[in-house]
């Protein structure tokens, strides 16, 4: 069920995501733009409680106000469910960091990892 709907929305995401970069080729002023919304909603995120997920919003529990904090362990998958469902953490996309993949010269990461926020991502 819930799998399988994942899977498809991540291969619709990455479908727009294809058409987006062959708009932005044809046309770079679409890239400003695009770049621009992102800053400014990711500053409105990060300034305003009341976008945090639907998921979380409606809860009274207030999760701890962290920086930041890097965790590494075997266990991403267990690390990502305490966070989001004890700490009550939001999940964020794992687009938003983009890293370069494991080379032949051994540069980049292949590492499983995982992102979370308590509404007040910097």
């Amino acid at each position: 069920g819930a799998a399988l709907a994942h899977a498809r929305l991540r291969e619709q995401l990455a479908s727009v995501k294809q058409q987006l970069r062959s708009l932005e080729t044809a046309h770079p002023e679409l890239r400003e733009s695009r770049d621009c919304l992102e800053d400014e909603l990711k500053t409105l995120v990060a300034a305003n409680l009341d976008l945090r997920s639907e998921r979380h919003a409606s809860d009274a529990f207030a999760p701890p106000k962290l920086h930041h904090i890097n965790v590494v362990s075997r266990e991403v998958t267990g690390l990502l469910e305490f966070y989001r469902d004890v700490l009550r953490m939001d999940e964020m996309p794992i687009e938003m960091f983009p890293r370069t993949g494991m080379t032949a010269a051994g540069a980049g990461s292949d590492v499983p990892i995982s992102f979370t926020t308590d509404g007040h991502m910097q």
